[in-house]
């Protein structure tokens, strides 16, 4: 939907609020006996910078959306370059960093991308954080969702389905899990 059209004819969907679903916890109850709820953010869809960029020129921009796609990827290119760097930049909602995870054997180590990464952090600004603060939320029920569980591997026996080892380690993998308590022997 383009912006001139949003302006025209507001869908009934839309509030200026962001859309969140409540479901409930199965795996929790309240001290009455009720479940609490978690949220999740209702997608209204995926967009990028093409949608973005129609949306401005619908919208009234004085930039064909040619335009704003070139100043847009070259904008980009600029901020990558000053990432791979070892710049931080302030994209005005986000400020942009990389980091390295993984551990060094020594201080002569190099790196070794078995054993480490790289990975972008991503903060609101004061900017964004400001909206973010102030943004109201419109709730709905969610669907009702249940644990499940689709498979287990121990990892010791290297098996799936099949065994658990006691003392050993497993990886479980399924929707809605949610794993609480303490590690015992």
């Amino acid at each position: 939907m383009n912006m001139r059209a949003m302006k025209e004819n507001i869908p009934e969907y839309e509030t200026g609020k962001l859309p969140i679903a409540l479901y409930p916890d199965n795996l929790l109850k309240n001290a009455d006996g009720s479940r609490p709820c978690f949220a999740r953010v209702i997608n209204r869809g995926n967009f990028d910078m093409d949608d973005i960029a129609n949306d401005l020129v619908s919208g009234g921009s004085p930039f064909t959306k040619e335009e704003i796609l070139t100043c847009w990827h070259e904008a980009w290119s600029a901020i990558i370059d000053r990432l791979v760097n070892g710049g931080r930049v302030d994209a005005q909602a986000v400020s942009l960093s990389l980091g390295v995870t993984g551990l060094f054997h020594s201080e002569q180590s190099d790196f070794d991308r078995k054993k480490n990464s790289i990975e972008l952090h991503v903060k609101p600004t004061e900017y964004l954080q400001n909206i973010l603060d102030s943004l109201e939320c419109v709730s709905a029920l969610g669907l009702k969702t249940a644990p499940f569980v689709r498979s287990v591997y121990d990892m010791e026996s290297k098996t799936e389905n099949l065994f658990l080892t006691r003392g050993g380690f497993i990886e479980i993998k399924g929707l809605c899990l949610k794993i609480l308590g303490a590690t015992s022997r």
